[in-house]
This record gives C-alpha cells, structure tokens and sequence, in this order.
C-alpha cells in the first residue's frame, strides 16, 4: 500500500517534468516557425508558404 503512494508520486513528479519539458520544446519550435515566417516574408515566397501552411 505505501509503495504504491510512492509509485504514484514519484509517477506525478516524473510527469511534471516530462510535461514542461514538452512545453519548452513546444515553445521552441514556434519560435523556430516565426523567425523562419519572419525570413520568409522578406521574399515573396512568404505568401506561397503561407498558402502551403493553410492548404
């Protein structure tokens, strides 16, 4: 019984940690995608990418 409120807690903690980190790579890869956006608008091929995004 005590093991597994252990078990469970330490699950939670884990989780946690596995949550910002997938919240942190989340916000990496936007970043990624608007400083490609922003490159990207520079040019006309901006309007065919976005076109290509929405398609």
């Amino acid at each position: 019984m005590f093991k597994k409120i252990i078990d469970i807690i330490m699950f939670r903690k884990y989780s946690i940690i596995y949550i910002k980190n997938y919240f942190q790579y989340l916000v990496a890869i936007v970043v990624i995608l608007i400083s490609c956006l922003l490159i990207l608008k520079s040019s006309h091929m901006f309007y065919e990418f976005l076109v290509k995004l929405l398609v």
